[in-house]
C-alpha cells in the first residue's frame, strides 16, 4: 500500500495568513460508480451535468432543512414503509417539529488537522479515490461547482446541499 500521508502532502495547498487558499482550487476526492471502469465514471467521462445545478446563494439554508425535515417526518399511510413509530424514532427527540439549527460553539478541533485525518482514513479504506483540484469560492461551493450528484435520489440539485454546507461554514467558523 502506498503512504497515504505523502500522497496528502504533495497535493496540499498553501494558505495565506487569514487561511484562504492562496489557488482558489479546493481539493476534493472523487469516487467512480465503479472504480474498475477505465473511464472511472462520472469523472472521467464527463457525466456531470452541470445545466442541473443553480447557485448555492439561491437557497437558504434554514428553510431546506425545515422543507426536508417536514418531508422525512411526515407520515403517509398509502405510501410509506415505515410505521409512524419508526419514522419518529430517526427524528427524536423531536418528532415532526424541527428543533432549528444547532447553535454555534467554540471550534474543538482545527478544521484543517480533522480534514487530512478523515482524508487519510477515507484513503486507507479506498485507495483507489482520485485527487480533484475544483475552482471553487469554497468547499461547500466545490460540491456544486464539480457537480457532485451523490444526493441525486433526494434532490437533484446538488447546491441545496451546498448551500447548508456554506452556511456551517460560516456558524462554525471554518475557513472559506
Amino acid at each position: 500500500m502506498r503512504d497515504q500521508t505523502t500522497w496528502l502532502d504533495k497535493y496540499r495547498l498553501e494558505t495565506d495568513d487569514a487561511g484562504i487558499f492562496r489557488s482558489g482550487l479546493w481539493p476534493l476526492l472523487l469516487d467512480a460508480h465503479d472504480h474498475h471502469d477505465p473511464e472511472y465514471r462520472p469523472w472521467g467521462s464527463g457525466e456531470l451535468f452541470l445545466e442541473r445545478i443553480t447557485s448555492p446563494d439561491a437557497h437558504e439554508p434554514a428553510a431546506l432543512l425545515s422543507a426536508w425535515w417536514h418531508d422525512y417526518t411526515r407520515i403517509n399511510e398509502d405510501d410509506d414503509n415505515r410505521t409512524p413509530d419508526q419514522r419518529f424514532a430517526v427524528a427524536a427527540p423531536f418528532g415532526q417539529r424541527r428543533p432549528g439549527l444547532a447553535p454555534t460553539g467554540p471550534q474543538r478541533r482545527d478544521a484543517d488537522q480533522l480534514t487530512d485525518e478523515y482524508a487519510q482514513a477515507l484513503l486507507v479504506r479506498r485507495p483507489w479515490l482520485r485527487l480533484g483540484l475544483i475552482a471553487a469560492s469554497s468547499g461547500a461551493a466545490a460540491l456544486s461547482a464539480v457537480g457532485w450528484q451523490g444526493p441525486v435520489n433526494y434532490d437533484n440539485d446538488t447546491a441545496t446541499f451546498s448551500a447548508v454546507l456554506k452556511d456551517w461554514e460560516h456558524r462554525f467558523s471554518v475557513p472559506a
